[in-house]
């Protein structure tokens, strides 16, 4: 097992392509409202279900429900009238902040490379099973 996990892991390319959003689709094929609902009530009971400090489930639960004090909420609630981000002047929103923006693309690349070395250092470590 840990082979095949080390072998799958190594295989991974990466390279400079823009990432995608796939969602799953139901059994006839089609993307549905209802499906994505059940896939959000899914996470948020999941969330609460996770090993991890209260402060993440917490933030979870508020990215979930659309209430991390983003510039696009900030500007709902009257505290401030321009609602763009302060990278790179698109709309703030939650999925801007946390996905969509250059800064947010950079950050989650850097990491999505360092979790990759971590985890062959962590791979290469271990004894061969069998």
């Amino acid at each position: 097992m840990w082979e095949e996990l080390r072998a799958a892991v190594q295989s991974i390319m990466l390279n400079d392509e823009e990432d995608q959003i796939l969602r799953s689709y139901s059994s006839m094929g089609k993307y549905s409202v209802h499906l994505y609902v059940v896939m959000v009530l899914v996470f948020i009971l999941a969330v609460w279900k996770l090993n991890i400090p209260p402060r993440v489930q917490f933030f979870l639960w508020l990215i979930s429900n659309n209430r991390v004090l983003t510039r696009d909420n900030l500007v709902k609630r009257r505290e401030v009238t321009d609602a763009t981000c302060l990278f790179c002047s698109e709309k703030e929103s939650i999925s801007h902040l946390f996905f969509d923006c250059c800064v947010a693309m950079h950050v989650w690349k850097f990491i999505s490379l360092c979790w990759i070395e971590v985890l062959v250092l962590i791979l290469n470590r271990l004894p061969p099973c069998g």
